[in-house]
């Protein structure tokens, strides 16, 4: 049987033990302040999934400006895989599937980008000259507005591209009015077929 004096010096050790372990543990980290400022976003603090998919991206951009569609279409397929909601990577995919005739999933990939990025001017541009080479004018129309918009150039400016301009909103508006120009023969056919029928029935 533990004698009395026996226990208290069993106490005393273990309180001792609890206090040496309180002085030797860590402090804790403090949180940052609401007011403390963050450091800068620097490669080494984006995710490694996010460095795959960008490292796919530069690959697909490089073959898909080489005309290696298929190849392209691989890569972005792996970017799109590391990350999902790289909206970048949705607008090439559009643009490959455009020159690969696939129209069904080319307009789904542009949507899925500005899903991704409302905001995105070269997806809008891309986008709309797709509109346009569907022949859906009035949709073309509306969004390169909206990329001209979205880099701050007027589309009926007819004054040259400054400095300070992006040179995607300068493409926008040649687009536009290239589209323009592509739409005017299919309006005066359609003149052409409307008085054509009144013609018609007033002969019947």
């Amino acid at each position: 049987m533990t004698s009395a004096p026996q226990l208290r010096t069993v106490l005393l050790v273990a309180a001792l033990g609890l206090l040496l372990g309180a002085c030797t543990a860590p402090a804790p980290t403090p949180a940052p302040s609401a007011t403390e400022t963050r450091d800068r976003v620097t490669a080494s603090d984006e995710p490694e999934a996010q460095k795959r998919a960008r490292a796919r991206m530069e690959l697909a951009s490089a073959y898909y400006s080489r005309g290696q569609m298929t190849t392209a279409l691989d890569q972005v397929k792996l970017a799109i895989a590391a990350d999902p909601l790289y909206g970048e990577a949705f607008n090439l995919r559009g643009l490959i599937y455009s020159n690969l005739g696939e129209k069904t999933l080319a307009e789904e990939s542009f949507k899925r980008a500005l899903q991704l990025n409302a905001r995105d001017a070269d997806t809008m541009h891309n986008y709309a000259w797709y509109l346009c080479q569907q022949q859906r004018y009035g949709e073309s129309n509306a969004m390169f507005n909206q990329a001209l918009a979205g880099v701050g150039v007027r589309a009926r400016s007819d004054q040259p591209v400054r400095g300070n301009q992006p040179v995607r909103g300068a493409l926008s508006a040649r687009r536009l009015r290239a589209c323009a120009l592509l739409r005017a023969p299919c309006q005066l056919a359609a003149r052409g077929l409307q008085r054509t029928d009144v013609v018609a029935r007033g002969a019947d």
